[in-house]
Order: C-alpha cells, then structure tokens, then sequence
C-alpha cells in the first residue's frame, strides 16, 4: 500500500510550514491574508493625508 506524502515548504514570514505559497509574494495564505490587511490601511492612511493637504 502506497502513502501519500505532502510535500510542505517554510512561510518566510512566520516560519510556518505551509502546503503552499503564493505565488505572487511566497508566503503562506494567512501572512498573505495579514499584509493584504496591513497594506489596505497603510493605503487608507495615504490617501486620508493627501485629502488633508488638498485642503489647505
């Protein structure tokens, strides 16, 4: 009888062993899921500092 192996690589961001990785930034789904987040804010943030100066 055969067994199946599952081949897992390291999550360069959290060391987590993964499955799989994106395959556009190569970490696991949940850091990719967690810079999604930080980035939205960061651009939320951007973008409310240009509406601010625009005001001026």
């Amino acid at each position: 009888m055969a067994t199946a192996t599952v081949r897992t690589t390291r999550c360069p961001r959290c060391a987590a062993g993964a499955e799989r990785l994106d395959a556009d930034l190569g970490v696991c789904l949940p850091c990719r899921d967690e810079l999604r987040g930080e980035l939205t804010s960061w651009l939320m943030q951007l973008v409310g500092l240009m509406v601010l100066r625009e005001g001026r």
